[in-house]
């Protein structure tokens, strides 16, 4: 699920099927998928379950607006919870860096074997504004 602009950048990156934010809802109840991966989403968790496949995987991937308790987590929190009630697999994914990786990603992209889709870049640092404002 992306926007309008991306949808050709997704395909051929290799989603099977993309579908346009603006113009269809995952959460309809049309299809049932065996992954969904929200990187960006806030649906509730009662609507993801409804895009899933019966013994479908969703996993959380932060994107998370503040919490009251949690600082934000709790969308997580309560998937990790629900999934051994439930047949479907609910997860959350956190991860840190760690420098071997990413050596490993920088050889990958400078031998032409994996190719970053970059939708924008920003500059570093970020200007500062102007004194007095």
């Amino acid at each position: 699920m992306c926007g309008p602009a991306k949808t050709d950048l997704v395909k051929e990156i290799g989603a099977d099927h993309v579908l346009d934010h603006t113009r269809a809802e995952v959460t309809d109840g049309g299809r049932r998928y065996d992954l969904v991966v929200d990187t960006g989403g806030h649906r509730p968790l009662r609507l993801l379950r409804k895009a899933l496949a019966p013994r479908g995987t969703l996993v959380i991937i932060g994107s998370e607006t503040g919490g009251r308790w949690f600082g934000g987590i709790d969308r997580q929190l309560r998937a990790s919870l629900l999934s051994p009630f439930v047949g479907q697999k609910l997860a959350m994914l956190v991860s840190t860096e760690k420098a071997d990786d990413l050596r490993a990603l920088t050889e990958l992209v400078g031998a032409g074997t994996l190719t970053p889709a970059v939708d924008r870049t920003y500059r570093w640092p970020p200007p500062r504004p102007p004194c007095g404002t």
